[in-house]
């Protein structure tokens, strides 16, 4: 059984090993993978907590093994909430990516954005096919998200609205479930900005 839920202090040390790992992390500037201590990790969550429900992270099982995370977090100026998916290379093509992006979408959407993005690395051709699934249109950079050093960044989007109409008609999930692709993009945080994630995007 699939199950999607928020992160808590017993899936930490999930979340620690999947940051690490090369494979998930190479589209978003680590090909060796992110290193975070135990005490990094706590500190994060709190961070995490202490903003729900306008920023929110999920784990998600299958069977109960730990296959990837997903996380949004909305900017109340704009509007807009930024979404990301990663996943275990063992957890992909099962659909369990599509299920944790839309349990985000869902998420952010109930909570007051209006639209959500994705602004991941034009080469994760697996990543940008899982958004096109979902709904997600390739629009313009917005300019106040446009950063030169990340000039393979494509700005995928989805409104509310548009949700709302793909989506009426699919069956409800409870906050610990998810149903049928998955993916890790996105980029480092500019000193001075909250890390919410080490980085905000997806990898399929």
């Amino acid at each position: 059984m699939l199950i999607i839920k928020e992160t808590e202090k017993a899936d930490l040390e999930n979340v620690r090993a999947l940051w690490a790992s090369g494979e998930v992390m190479k589209f978003v500037g680590f090909p060796n993978g992110l290193e975070k201590s135990a005490g990094d990790m706590k500190k994060w969550l709190e961070r995490i907590e202490a903003h729900r429900p306008n920023v929110n992270h999920f784990s998600i099982y299958d069977d109960g093994a730990y296959c990837g995370e997903a996380f949004y977090a909305i900017d109340r100026f704009t509007g807009r909430a930024a979404l990301d998916i990663k996943l275990f290379p063992e957890a992909r093509g099962r659909g369990i990516g599509r299920a944790g992006l839309i349990h985000a979408m869902e998420e952010a959407f109930m909570n007051g954005a209006d639209c959500v993005y994705v602004d991941p690395n034009r080469e994760n051709e697996r990543a940008l096919r899982l958004y096109e699934a979902v709904g997600m249109v390739q629009k313009p950079m917005p300019e106040e998200l446009a950063d030169p050093d990340y000039p393979n960044a494509v700005y995928y989007e989805l409104t509310a609205e548009a949700y709302a109409d793909m989506y009426a008609e699919e069956p409800d999930r409870d906050s610990e479930s998810g149903e049928p692709e998955e993916s890790g993009e996105g980029r480092e945080p500019e000193d001075g900005e909250e890390s919410w994630e080490p980085i905000e995007g997806s990898e399929e």
